[in-house]
């Protein structure tokens, strides 16, 4: 019963290691060049374009408020149902891990797209 809890966590930490190591890493000068030779230079650019505008994104907030407010709600709630506090915090694990990633997401996506821009300025087409 407790391990669908513990399961959710394991895959929502994963989800934001994800999230983490593709802003620290993604994409490299090897694989920007390769997009934008396989898909060419417009695509890339709107790529880039698109990843700006989803980290200025205001519904990444509202998600994360409902995500929070879902968490608070099945705490105040497991009262009621009479749960040990390892059941509680078991289900309640995978909505703190998952509004830590929400919350990170705006900043993952801009580093991204100055990874692109960066690399945009260095081939001499940025800005």
């Amino acid at each position: 019963m407790y391990l669908s809890g513990i399961g959710a966590a394991c895959a929502a930490a994963l989800a934001w290691a994800f999230v983490e190591l593709s802003a620290r890493h993604y994409p490299s000068r090897e694989t920007w060049a390769r997009l934008r030779r396989e898909r060419g230079r417009i695509a890339v650019v709107t790529l880039r374009a698109r990843l700006e505008e989803l980290a200025a994104l205001r519904a990444l907030r509202v998600v994360l408020a409902a995500v929070v407010v879902a968490g608070v709600a099945w705490a105040a709630a497991s009262r009621t149902l009479h749960l040990a506090w390892w059941a509680v915090a078991s289900d309640l694990a995978p909505y703190a891990l998952a509004a830590g990633l929400v919350a990170r997401l705006p900043y993952c996506l801009r580093a991204i797209a100055g990874r692109m821009r960066t690399y945009e300025d260095a081939s001499g087409e940025g800005r």
